[in-house]
Protein backbone atom coordinates (compact mmCIF):
# COMPACT_ATOMS: atom_id res chain seq x y z
CA UNK A 1 0.00 0.00 0.00
CA UNK A 2 1.41 3.41 -0.90
CA UNK A 3 0.97 6.83 0.64
CA UNK A 4 -1.07 7.69 -2.44
CA UNK A 5 -1.36 11.48 -2.94
CA UNK A 6 0.35 12.17 0.37
CA UNK A 7 3.65 10.58 -0.63
CA UNK A 8 5.33 13.82 -1.69
CA UNK A 9 4.33 15.77 1.43
CA UNK A 10 7.03 16.25 4.05
CA UNK A 11 7.43 17.76 7.50
CA UNK A 12 7.92 21.26 6.08
CA UNK A 13 4.63 21.00 4.19
CA UNK A 14 2.83 19.97 7.37
CA UNK A 15 4.40 22.90 9.23
CA UNK A 16 3.37 25.34 6.51
CA UNK A 17 -0.21 24.02 6.47
CA UNK A 18 -0.48 24.39 10.24
CA UNK A 19 0.98 27.89 10.40
CA UNK A 20 -1.37 28.91 7.60
CA UNK A 21 -4.28 28.07 9.90
CA UNK A 22 -2.79 29.26 13.19
CA UNK A 23 -0.01 31.87 12.83
CA UNK A 24 2.93 31.51 15.22
CA UNK A 25 2.13 27.84 15.82
CA UNK A 26 4.64 25.06 15.15
CA UNK A 27 4.90 21.30 15.10
CA UNK A 28 6.97 19.44 17.66
CA UNK A 29 7.79 15.86 18.59
CA UNK A 30 5.95 15.24 21.84
CA UNK A 31 4.43 12.55 24.02
CA UNK A 32 0.68 12.17 24.52
CA UNK A 33 -0.38 11.64 28.15
CA UNK A 34 -1.51 8.07 28.73
CA UNK A 35 0.47 6.62 25.83
CA UNK A 36 3.86 5.90 27.34
CA UNK A 37 6.74 5.18 24.99
CA UNK A 38 5.19 6.74 21.88
CA UNK A 39 5.96 10.13 20.37
CA UNK A 40 4.05 12.10 17.78
CA UNK A 41 4.57 15.12 15.55
CA UNK A 42 1.83 17.41 16.84
CA UNK A 43 1.07 21.03 17.58
CA UNK A 44 3.61 22.29 20.10
CA UNK A 45 1.99 21.95 23.56
CA UNK A 46 3.42 25.37 24.42
CA UNK A 47 1.09 26.98 21.86
CA UNK A 48 -1.65 28.86 23.69
CA UNK A 49 -4.76 28.24 21.64
CA UNK A 50 -6.93 30.34 23.96
CA UNK A 51 -5.27 33.45 22.53
CA UNK A 52 -6.51 32.79 19.01
CA UNK A 53 -8.51 35.63 17.49
CA UNK A 54 -11.97 35.09 16.04
CA UNK A 55 -10.74 34.85 12.44
CA UNK A 56 -8.19 32.15 13.25
CA UNK A 57 -10.74 30.15 15.26
CA UNK A 58 -13.13 30.32 12.30
CA UNK A 59 -10.46 28.99 9.92
CA UNK A 60 -9.60 26.14 12.27
CA UNK A 61 -13.29 25.27 12.71
CA UNK A 62 -13.75 25.22 8.92
CA UNK A 63 -10.63 23.18 8.22
CA UNK A 64 -9.47 21.45 11.44
CA UNK A 65 -5.88 20.14 11.44
CA UNK A 66 -6.91 16.62 12.49
CA UNK A 67 -3.38 15.40 11.81
CA UNK A 68 -1.79 17.91 14.23
CA UNK A 69 -3.77 17.04 17.36
CA UNK A 70 -4.58 13.97 19.43
CA UNK A 71 -8.39 14.02 19.59
CA UNK A 72 -10.30 12.80 22.66
CA UNK A 73 -11.89 9.76 21.02
CA UNK A 74 -8.59 8.70 19.52
CA UNK A 75 -6.85 9.09 22.87
CA UNK A 76 -9.39 6.91 24.64
CA UNK A 77 -9.29 4.26 21.92
CA UNK A 78 -5.47 4.24 21.86
CA UNK A 79 -5.30 4.01 25.65
CA UNK A 80 -7.69 1.05 25.65
CA UNK A 81 -5.44 -0.65 23.12
CA UNK A 82 -2.30 0.14 25.13
CA UNK A 83 -3.86 -1.25 28.31
CA UNK A 84 -4.72 -4.55 26.60
CA UNK A 85 -8.48 -4.13 26.88
CA UNK A 86 -9.06 -4.81 23.16
CA UNK A 87 -6.80 -7.82 22.69
CA UNK A 88 -4.96 -6.40 19.70
CA UNK A 89 -1.77 -8.50 19.89
CA UNK A 90 -1.46 -10.79 16.89
CA UNK A 91 -4.56 -9.32 15.25
CA UNK A 92 -5.05 -7.55 11.93
CA UNK A 93 -6.19 -3.96 12.43
CA UNK A 94 -7.66 -1.23 10.22
CA UNK A 95 -7.96 2.37 11.42
CA UNK A 96 -10.45 4.53 9.51
CA UNK A 97 -9.95 8.32 9.52
CA UNK A 98 -6.49 8.10 11.04
CA UNK A 99 -5.63 11.81 11.44
CA UNK A 100 -2.26 11.73 13.21
CA UNK A 101 -2.32 7.93 13.37
CA UNK A 102 -2.68 7.83 17.14
CA UNK A 103 -4.78 4.65 17.17
CA UNK A 104 -2.70 2.94 14.49
CA UNK A 105 0.51 3.61 16.45
CA UNK A 106 -1.02 2.19 19.62
CA UNK A 107 -2.13 -0.93 17.75
CA UNK A 108 1.29 -1.47 16.15
CA UNK A 109 3.05 -0.92 19.47
CA UNK A 110 0.67 -3.41 21.13
CA UNK A 111 1.83 -6.17 18.78
CA UNK A 112 -0.82 -6.20 16.07
CA UNK A 113 0.08 -8.55 13.22
CA UNK A 114 -0.83 -5.97 10.59
CA UNK A 115 -1.93 -2.33 10.86
CA UNK A 116 -3.48 -0.28 8.07
CA UNK A 117 -4.45 3.38 8.46
CA UNK A 118 -6.74 5.22 6.03
CA UNK A 119 -7.56 8.89 5.56
CA UNK A 120 -8.77 10.99 2.62
CA UNK A 121 -6.57 13.92 3.71
CA UNK A 122 -3.03 13.68 2.25
CA UNK A 123 -1.71 15.71 5.21
CA UNK A 124 -3.14 13.13 7.61
CA UNK A 125 -1.63 10.28 5.61
CA UNK A 126 1.79 11.90 5.67
CA UNK A 127 1.55 12.74 9.37
CA UNK A 128 0.67 9.12 10.11
CA UNK A 129 3.57 7.85 8.02
CA UNK A 130 5.99 10.24 9.74
CA UNK A 131 4.74 9.18 13.17
CA UNK A 132 5.21 5.53 12.27
CA UNK A 133 8.79 6.26 11.19
CA UNK A 134 9.41 8.26 14.35
CA UNK A 135 8.38 5.30 16.51
CA UNK A 136 9.99 2.60 14.37
CA UNK A 137 6.61 0.99 13.72
CA UNK A 138 5.19 -0.64 10.60
CA UNK A 139 1.90 0.96 9.55
CA UNK A 140 0.53 0.79 6.01
CA UNK A 141 -1.03 4.12 5.04
CA UNK A 142 -3.49 4.78 2.24
CA UNK A 143 -6.59 6.61 1.04
CA UNK A 144 -8.61 3.81 -0.58
CA UNK A 145 -10.64 1.99 2.05
CA UNK A 146 -11.60 -0.58 -0.61
CA UNK A 147 -8.02 -1.86 -0.33
CA UNK A 148 -8.38 -2.57 3.40
CA UNK A 149 -7.53 -6.05 4.59
CA UNK A 150 -10.72 -8.14 4.08
CA UNK A 151 -9.60 -10.40 6.92
CA UNK A 152 -9.04 -7.62 9.45
CA UNK A 153 -10.00 -8.64 12.99
CA UNK A 154 -10.62 -5.10 14.20
CA UNK A 155 -11.88 -1.93 12.52
CA UNK A 156 -11.13 1.08 14.72
CA UNK A 157 -12.88 4.43 14.29
CA UNK A 158 -12.48 7.54 16.45
CA UNK A 159 -14.11 10.97 16.27
CA UNK A 160 -15.92 10.68 12.95
CA UNK A 161 -19.57 11.04 14.05
CA UNK A 162 -19.38 14.84 14.12
CA UNK A 163 -19.99 14.67 10.37
CA UNK A 164 -23.40 13.15 9.61
CA UNK A 165 -22.11 12.50 6.11
CA UNK A 166 -19.96 9.73 7.59
CA UNK A 167 -22.95 7.65 8.68
CA UNK A 168 -23.16 5.73 5.35
CA UNK A 169 -19.48 4.86 5.78
CA UNK A 170 -20.26 3.42 9.19
CA UNK A 171 -22.94 1.21 7.67
CA UNK A 172 -20.42 -0.11 5.16
CA UNK A 173 -17.88 -0.81 7.87
CA UNK A 174 -20.48 -2.81 9.78
CA UNK A 175 -20.87 -5.07 6.75
CA UNK A 176 -17.26 -6.20 7.10
CA UNK A 177 -16.52 -9.43 9.02
CA UNK A 178 -14.21 -7.92 11.65
CA UNK A 179 -15.29 -6.41 14.96
CA UNK A 180 -15.75 -2.65 15.09
CA UNK A 181 -14.82 -0.33 17.96
CA UNK A 182 -16.02 3.26 17.85
CA UNK A 183 -15.12 6.15 20.17
CA UNK A 184 -16.47 9.68 19.82
CA UNK A 185 -16.55 12.86 21.88
CA UNK A 186 -19.16 14.80 19.97
CA UNK A 187 -22.35 13.04 18.86
CA UNK A 188 -23.84 12.13 22.23
CA UNK A 189 -27.21 11.29 20.70
CA UNK A 190 -25.86 8.49 18.55
CA UNK A 191 -27.14 4.93 18.77
CA UNK A 192 -27.16 1.95 16.42
CA UNK A 193 -28.93 -1.43 16.70
CA UNK A 194 -25.72 -3.32 15.88
CA UNK A 195 -23.50 -1.40 18.30
CA UNK A 196 -23.41 -1.77 22.06
CA UNK A 197 -22.56 1.36 24.01
CA UNK A 198 -20.28 0.13 26.75
CA UNK A 199 -19.47 3.29 28.67
CA UNK A 200 -17.72 6.63 28.60
CA UNK A 201 -14.48 8.23 29.72
CA UNK A 202 -13.35 11.78 30.28
CA UNK A 203 -10.63 13.01 27.95
CA UNK A 204 -9.53 16.12 26.03
CA UNK A 205 -7.80 17.08 22.83
CA UNK A 206 -3.99 17.15 23.17
CA UNK A 207 -2.45 19.68 23.14
CA UNK A 208 -5.44 21.12 24.97
CA UNK A 209 -6.27 24.14 22.79
CA UNK A 210 -10.01 24.09 23.58
CA UNK A 211 -10.95 25.67 26.93
CA UNK A 212 -14.57 24.48 26.73
CA UNK A 213 -15.85 21.31 28.37
CA UNK A 214 -18.27 20.49 25.55
CA UNK A 215 -16.21 17.69 23.99
CA UNK A 216 -14.47 16.16 26.98
CA UNK A 217 -16.66 13.09 27.44
CA UNK A 218 -15.93 10.21 25.09
CA UNK A 219 -18.54 7.54 24.50
CA UNK A 220 -17.58 4.04 23.45
CA UNK A 221 -19.33 1.43 21.27
CA UNK A 222 -18.46 -2.05 20.04
CA UNK A 223 -20.24 -4.42 17.69
CA UNK A 224 -22.58 -6.86 19.41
Amino acid sequence: MSLAKGADIGFDDLSAALSGLAPHSRLRQCAVPGLDGLRFILLDPAFEGRDLDVGVRARIAHEPPYWALAWPGGRVLAQRIASGRLGIRGRRVVEVGCGSGLVAMAAAAAGAARVQAFDLDPLARRATALNAELNGLTVEVGSDLFSADPEADWILVADVLYDRGNRPLLERLLERPGRLALADCRDHGFSHPRLLESGWEDSAVWPDVDPSVQFRRVRWWETL
